[in-house]
């Protein structure tokens, strides 16, 4: 499963594409991956894991200097 991420902080913005392994689950994947980027602002191996759902995206993401969770719920 390809994907791509972009994140915007302090004034810059990083954008790229990751491919993550997806194993269906019920109605919907468990994901994982990783990428090295390279980047002088937050660069460094990015790992992912999370869960695709039909009305719902979460994965958290960490790295050596970096870590949070991707959100995104399908509105109403």
């Amino acid at each position: 499963m390809d994907a791509f991420f972009e994140a915007r902080w302090h004034g810059f913005t990083t954008a790229y594409p990751v491919t993550l392994d997806a194993k269906k689950q019920g109605t919907g994947f468990q994901i994982a991956g990783q990428k090295e980027l390279k980047s002088w602002v937050g660069g460094g191996l990015y790992t992912y894991k999370g869960s695709l759902l039909p009305s719902e995206f979460e994965a958290q993401y960490g790295a050596r200097n970096d870590a949070g969770t991707f959100q995104l719920t399908l509105a109403p």
